[in-house]
């Protein structure tokens, strides 16, 4: 039997009991991570993704553990082992990095749902529906005639090249004088007819094309000024989202930009900055994933005597606990509930409070 000052003293060993058997729990079971095998795509992803060519070190934690590791009874679960790292100082920056990618892709996906909405309203704007059908027939009609008007230009090329070619091939001194008036009389007399069909059918194309060409530009402006007046409402939301983005991309670089300063001896401030944010993200991952590489050699490194010492205190929390424990073992797990019926006066003794407590259980 104790009193309240005597259960709040074994309330703090047995605190710190549970805390340091959780601390060898997880240095029994964390499995140091092999990032050797990735390649240059893997390591321009974030560290937290999980990759297949990243392997468990079982060698290591088996070597930490000793012997006698198999004794101590933990199991290591694979299936939880990704990113255990995360939960030490270290890597806090890579936990708001996964944070702030998080909360850009919800932007993005802000963004596309205004898209979305915006085309769904510029489908269902019948005068810009009708408008662009009629700019597509133009459109279409155009290239035909324009394939037309080649057609004819090459017809009239091939229809006056051979005479053309033979009156080069004579002596200038003799075609100059004569080449302009022979060609006159030659397009008088056999040519004049063929030639002015087919100019006349060049002619009709071009003005058509020329007329066509005015209403495809007017109806083009109609069509530009429809589209920003329906989508003119959605335009804030847009530009929310963008800017949201962009923000959120700025933090995120300037995030990594300031740990690989502090951390990375080898980088130089303002590097990742300087590029886009695909390159700098990609850039700052590379090095993110080169840190963890040699924080894991080096926990690799340490384990075997973190383990001792964890195991050390452990041992020695639970020497004082059996020492001084004013109930058995089996009923410690209700310490904290013990000490809060003695605070709040519903009982003057470790006794008549564990009473209380398993009476309410």
């Amino acid at each position: 039997m104790a009193n309240l000052e005597a259960m709040r003293t074994f309330q703090r060993h047995w605190t710190s009991y549970c805390a340091e058997e959780r601390t060898l729990a997880r240095l029994c079971t964390q499995l140091p991570l092999d990032i050797s095998g990735l390649g240059a795509r893997e390591r321009r992803l974030p560290p937290f993704a999980v990759s297949t060519a990243a392997v468990y070190d079982r060698r290591a934690l088996a070597g930490a553990l000793g012997p006698d590791g198999a004794h101590l009874g933990y199991r290591v679960d694979e299936g939880i082992q990704w990113n255990w790292w995360l939960a030490y100082d270290a890597w806090r920056a890579v936990i708001d990095e996964r944070s702030l990618l998080d909360e850009r892709a919800a932007c993005i996906a802000e963004l596309a749902a205004v898209a979305a909405d915006t085309q769904r309203a510029l489908d269902g704007d019948e005068e810009l529906a009708r408008d662009r059908s009629t700019l597509r027939d133009y459109a279409a009609a155009d290239a035909e005639e324009r394939s037309e008007l080649a057609r004819m230009n090459e017809q009239r090329k091939k229809f006056v090249e051979p005479y053309e070619q033979d009156e080069a091939r004579r002596a200038p001194w003799i075609a100059h004088p004569w080449r302009r008036l022979k060609l006159w009389f030659f397009k008088s007399f056999r040519m004049r007819d063929e030639l002015d069909k087919i100019d006349q059918k060049i002619a009709d194309i071009q003005a058509k094309l020329d007329v066509r060409e005015r209403k495809i530009g007017e109806l083009g402006d109609a069509v530009a000024a429809r589209t920003a007046l329906v989508e003119e409402p959605f335009a804030p939301q847009r530009k929310r989202s963008l800017e949201a983005i962009l923000s959120t991309e700025r933090e995120l670089l300037s995030l990594l930009d300031h740990d690989l300063a502090a951390r990375d001896e080898t980088y130089e401030q303002g590097s990742v900055l300087a590029e886009s944010f695909e390159d700098g993200l990609a850039h700052a991952n590379e090095r993110e994933w080169a840190l963890l590489g040699r924080w894991m050699a080096e926990y690799a490194a340490h384990l075997p005597e973190e383990i001792v010492h964890a195991r050390n205190m452990v041992e020695s929390e639970l020497v004082w606990l059996e020492g001084y424990a004013p109930y058995g073992k089996r009923y410690w797990p209700f310490t904290d509930r013990v000490v809060e019926a003695m605070e709040e006066g519903r009982a003057d003794s470790s006794e008549v409070a564990l009473k209380l407590v398993q009476g309410s259980s």
